[in-house]
């Protein structure tokens, strides 16, 4: 906790599970120990362009289809994922999810092999945290240059198929590099 980390990095950075450190940390702010701070303020959203209707879930599953068969299973998952919060426990939706995870991992796992070392290219100095999410500033904390992807995987407290994309993503924005 130094002031500067939301909670979401802080949570990641706990190594444990997010009910014992949210109840840690209200602990420590019910003690006087540490203060909720605010947040800084956020961009604005551009404008919208034109206000067409929302897709529904069959038309989500079309366009995500379409991404899956034209080799991007990134976007894809995206938006399974946003029809998936949009109506919860929706099977054809879980099924598809799968699908486009198993995806990601392969296309991932060909950049992000297990026993590649990945190390950090760009200094702390000449790079910007801007653009960059909680679970890829945490990636770059465990990325020493001497530890594999396997090894990453196991010590990371998130699943499989994130870390894989959170290296890929920084391995794309030449952050990160493997040997």
């Amino acid at each position: 906790i130094d002031g500067k980390r939301s909670l979401a990095e802080i949570l990641l950075h706990a190594h444990a599970t997010e009910f014992v450190a949210l109840r840690f940390l209200h602990q420590l702010m019910r003690g006087g120990l540490i203060a909720v701070g605010e947040a800084p303020a956020a961009p604005a959203a551009p404008p919208k362009t034109a206000p067409g209707p929302a897709l529904g879930v069959p038309a989500r599953i079309s366009d995500a289809l379409e991404k899956l068969a034209g080799g991007d299973p990134e976007s894809a998952l995206e938006t399974l994922s946003a029809a998936y919060r949009d109506h919860p426990g929706e099977p054809s939706l879980r099924a598809l999810i799968g699908k486009a995870e198993a995806a990601c991992r392969e296309a991932a796992l060909r950049v992000v092999g297990p026993t590649k070392v990945p190390y950090v290219a760009v200094p702390a100095q000449h790079r910007s945290r801007e653009g960059l999410s909680p679970l890829e500033c945490y990636l770059l904390t465990v990325v020493d240059g001497k530890n594999d992807v396997r090894s990453i995987l196991w010590v990371a407290p998130l699943r499989e198929l994130d870390v894989l994309r959170g290296l890929k993503r920084l391995h794309e924005r030449g952050v990160v590099q493997f040997r």
